[in-house]
């Protein structure tokens, strides 16, 4: 919030103090629920001042006053201050022979800086990338690396991940990129006795065993579960968790500490220690439990929570649970104030103020168990009549928790991820069980298995068919149409008025008055949001905007009657942050479907992307040319069998083909013909736009053959056009300048050293503009004509 509003230290402060002059002054006069909000607006705003001073706080030696957006090569030594992770790129086959899918990430703690004339003494924490794997480097190394240093680049993209913003949260404030494991050398290793040594000496003996038993079909899901390590889960399966519903059950969080602290429980139960005794080594263990999966907020959360009810029951004293997940908000604020503001804390607190909330309303359920072991007649009830009356309990139960936690945190998971899941609903319940029994087999795979091979055998393979269900039913639920629905999601102003109305619903609960005319509010709120939400958004101009994508295309069309008309979406390397980047620029826009997508032709960057939009169901319709049905390509047979799961109809188009994506707007189809070329370039689909007596040219890959067709034709001045095959001197020709004529050419790339040739080529007359250097090019064009060119970077630095 505090980054948000950009309010200044003093001023929280000063908020700060005017809270808690409230908070004292009508508790004293006991209005409880006033008092509530008085105390909630101090903790926000100690929050944001303490988050202010940590996120903006740069020392005077600090790295980042030596970086620039500008990658410069230097020489750092520093101290690994995390557990360095491999990413590992999942489609491979994406990758050059030299290129290495793999990188290893690690934040590293600076000394000392050499950029070629001399050390200087540097402080900061760098996030370090290095392409290959470093299989021996650990926290608390001592290392030098030799790579290139930058401050982290900014989105680039309308409603892109702004991942400086992420790194700046952390604490970081620069990037160092080495590009090969080579370029990492060791001057020394980390004390013997340094707690993080033997923390990461339990957790990589955890991951090898794991590796040595484990199937590699289960084991991403096995490390993510029991250890917290999502980086190997492979795209698909991390995609299919997210629209079942269930994404929440493979980050660690309440549910499994809480599992892991039942199972300590009993444990010490069945040996008979005594109260303080079994206190202790649950509190010990649970602390373990928490380093070894590098405390992230919501195992932070729950392990505090834990630690002050034990505490309680140490004591013999009943603790008040909402008291207790104040205090777990304060100390994870005071630890790191950052970590409040992390999406997965937050669901994880809202989570719980569910089941809490839940809990007081379905005590009449839980105090009704010693009703069921009678029958009507007075007779004590049998086996099976008493196994009923539980299980129906427990379904009734866990659907009004189940239920109230939808509630609670589904527009913030809309809000950020622009994704419902009903189907999840439904089957979370179900799979409680299924994950008890996972989660139980893997503690015990990790403890008894590294004791005992024969143990380790028969406990993998309960895991492993354990897991497989789990993965079986997450699947074939994510695969449901009607399972989960993608929106484009609500403003942020209806998220803070929810959660405003939710509290005063909850703060206010013995003033029947306060709390039907509060509910009343609350679905009133609701439903404008789902009529805001589903409503199409509209304007009188038409919107064209280049989106930044690397090495590839992507041009997203927004009609003035709110449909939109997506030209290739495709990024080399990198299917998955092509789609990324497609969805977030039209729901960052309030759309929440494509209504047509067209596909120049077969090229990996500019269609890479395409199999991931139709599989999220967001499509209407797919337009491509005879010639991009190359079923020879894998990526192309992945396109059209996505195609034909999400009933979305292939439409083939060519040469002279007109049809209106809106009343207003026309679409020309100038190139190819029903004859199909050898190059694949020159079969790329020229669409032309017109709007208001405006022209937009997008030409894919235009070149040789298929060129010289379209220009044998004469047109009319173009006035935006996008630069043929990213830029290249082959296709971008004086005889193209001469007849396209355009106002403004935008070349989609990630390289910038053809712009003073280009601008040379299309004259004075003609603006060049680069996805690389403007990040997104957006245009509006007016019903009287008029035209204006937005630069994604230019519009975000004015800001």
């Amino acid at each position: 919030m505090s980054r948000w509003l950009q309010i200044h230290v003093p001023v929280w402060l000063l908020i700060s103090l005017l809270s808690l002059v409230c908070w004292q002054f009508f508790l004293r006069r006991g209005l409880r629920g006033i008092s509530c909000l008085a105390l909630l607006s101090l903790c926000l705003s100690l929050g944001g001042a303490r988050h202010q001073m940590s996120r903006n706080r740069i020392e005077e030696d600090d790295l980042f006053t030596f970086a620039t957006e500008s990658p410069q090569p230097v020489r750092l030594i520093a101290e690994v201050d995390s557990r360095p992770v491999l990413l590992s790129e999942t489609d491979v086959t994406a990758f050059s022979a030299w290129q290495n899918p793999n990188r290893t990430i690690f934040r590293a703690r600076c000394h000392s800086l050499n950029r070629g004339h001399g050390s200087t003494p540097v402080s900061g924490i760098a996030q370090v990338a290095v392409n290959g794997h470093l299989s021996d480097l650990r926290s608390g190394d001592v290392i030098e690396v030799v790579g290139h240093l930058r401050v982290p680049p900014p989105p680039k993209n309308p409603g892109e991940f702004d991942y400086r913003d992420y790194l700046r949260n952390q604490g970081v404030h620069t990037l160092i990129r080495a590009d090969f494991p080579e370029a990492i050398e060791w001057i020394s290793r980390r004390r013997e006795n340094d707690w993080r040594r033997w923390r990461d000496v339990v957790r990589d003996r955890c991951e090898q065993l794991m590796a040595e038993h484990v199937s590699d079909s289960t084991r991403p899901v096995a490390e993510a579960l029991l250890l917290g390590r999502r980086s190997d889960i492979p795209d698909d399966v991390r995609d299919a968790f997210a629209e079942s519903g269930t994404m929440h059950l493979l980050a660690i969080s309440g549910l499994h500490v809480g599992i892991l602290a039942g199972a300590l429980w009993f444990l010490c139960r069945c040996f008979n220690l005594s109260r303080r005794s079994s206190v202790l080594f649950l509190l010990l263990t649970i602390g373990l439990y928490a380093a070894v999966t590098e405390a992230r907020p919501p195992v932070l959360r729950a392990s505090i929570l834990l630690a002050i009810l034990a505490a309680g029951r140490f004591q013999l004293r009943q603790v008040d649970a909402v008291n207790a997940l104040a205090i777990a908000g304060l100390i994870i604020l005071i630890l790191n104030p950052t970590d409040l503001f992390n999406t997965g804390a937050q669901l994880s607190f809202l989570a719980f103020a569910a089941i809490l909330w839940m809990t007081s309303f379905s005590r009449r359920w839980l105090s009704g168990r010693e009703a069921v072991q009678l029958r009507s007649d007075g007779s004590e009830a049998g086996f099976l009549h008493r196994t009923k009356a539980y299980v129906l309990e427990w379904a009734c139960v866990g659907y009004l928790v189940t239920a109230a936690i939808w509630a609670f945190c589904t527009p913030l998971i809309v809000y950020e991820f622009h994704l419902i899941s009903p189907i999840g609903f439904i089957v979370n319940v179900l799979l409680i069980p299924v994950v008890m029994v996972a989660v139980l087999l893997g503690f015990a795979f990790l403890v008894l298995g590294s004791l005992s091979k024969v143990l380790a055998v028969l406990l993998s393979s309960g895991l492993d068919f354990v897991l497989d269900l789990l993965l079986d039913v997450v699947r074939w639920t994510a695969s449901l149409r009607t399972g989960h629905f993608y929106v484009a999601g609500p403003e942020g102003w209806w998220v803070g008025a929810f959660y405003l109305l939710l509290f005063g619903v909850i703060v206010f609960p013995r003033h029947r008055r306060w709390r039907v005319a509060g509910w009343c509010a609350l679905w009133v709120w609701i439903l404008v949001g789902l009529i805001d939400g589903m409503w199409p958004t509209r304007s009188t101009n038409l919107r064209v905007t280049f989106l930044s994508v690397g090495h590839g295309c992507s041009v997203v069309i927004e009609n003035p009657k709110g449909s939109v008309l997506v030209y290739d979406a495709g990024s080399i390397n990198n299917a998955r942050r092509a789609r990324s980047i497609v969805q977030s620029a039209i729901w960052s826009r309030g759309h929440s479907r494509i209504n047509t997508l067209v596909l120049s032709h077969a090229d990996i960057d500019h269609y890479s992307g395409a199999a991931g939009l139709l599989n999220n169901g967001i499509v209407g319709s797919l337009d491509v040319a005879r010639s991009f049905l190359d079923f020879g390509q894998t990526g192309v047979v992945d396109v059209c069998d996505k195609a034909a799961h999400n009933a979305v109809p292939i439409r083939l188009i060519s040469r002279g083909d007109r049809y209106r994506s809106d009343p207003t707007v026309e679409c020309r189809v100038l190139h190819p013909g029903s004859v199909a070329m050898q190059n694949d370039n020159a079969n790329s689909v020229v669409l032309l736009i017109e709007f208001s007596g405006r022209r937009i040219l997008l030409t894919g890959d235009l070149e040789e053959d298929g060129l010289q067709r379209v220009l044998s034709r004469p047109i009319e001045p173009i006035d935006i056009m996008l630069a043929p095959h990213h830029g290249s001197r082959n296709s971008n020709t004086k005889a193209l300048a001469d007849w396209a004529r355009p106002r403004w050419v935008v070349v989609s790339s990630n390289r910038t050293q053809m712009l003073p040739v280009l601008k040379q080529i299309y004259g004075r007359e003609s603006a060049v503009l680069s996805t690389a250097e403007s990040g997104a090019v957006t245009f509006e064009i007016s019903p009287a004509g008029e035209v204006h060119s937005i630069p994604f970077l230019a519009e975000l630095r004015a800001e």
